[in-house]
């Protein structure tokens, strides 16, 4: 008796290990496209959380809310699509915008908020440009006052997308929505 392996058992040996490894190789990469896509809804999720708890305090400080001014053509050379004002009981003006701006030679809409003190002087300012690749799908309704005698009950609704246009797997969208009244 010869002792190693026949042509024909070589070959069934490299058939199956072949496509075993096809196998796992494709449960990997899938496995890890959809650890991306994951992932990047997560911290869409987080980003938009921490964009409607400032809202919504923002909406509960303030004193006065200024209806949404109407939405501009947001063709090119108009910046400013949709704007919502609101200020509190120290004169202190936020202003929550939605608005076009180039990144990276591409234009996007994003969502901004200002705040200006009484002073005059600008506080901070931040928004969706802040985290790279992180935007809204549209300014259209975003924010909407309904008002019932002395309360109004202000309406935030928005889609953040990431990475649109990019890879599936590294690309989400999720929808927000909140609403809250003031206190007077």
């Amino acid at each position: 008796m010869k002792k190693g392996f026949t042509l024909i058992e070589m070959l069934v040996f490299l058939a199956v290990f072949g496509i075993l490894s096809v196998v796992i190789t494709s449960i990997l990469m899938t496995f890890f496209r959809n650890e991306n896509k994951i992932a990047a809804t997560n911290n869409l999720r987080q980003y938009g959380s921490a964009i409607v708890d400032n809202f919504e305090r923002d909406v509960r400080a303030s004193d006065k809310v200024t209806t949404p001014s109407p939405p501009s053509s947001c063709g090119s050379g108009v910046q400013d699509c949709l704007q919502l004002s609101l200020t509190d009981i120290s004169t202190t003006n936020v202003n929550w915008r939605c608005k076009i701006e180039t990144v990276a030679g591409v234009p996007r809409l994003i969502l901004t908020r200002e705040v200006i003190t009484y002073t005059g002087t600008s506080g901070e300012l931040e928004g969706t440009n802040k985290r790279d690749g992180v935007f809204l799908t549209s300014c259209t309704n975003i924010f909407t006052v309904l008002v019932s005698g002395s309360l109004k009950l202000v309406t935030l609704n928005f889609t953040l997308q990431i990475n649109p246009g990019g890879g599936q797997e590294s690309s989400a969208q999720v929808p927000f929505r909140t609403s809250v009244s003031t206190r007077n």
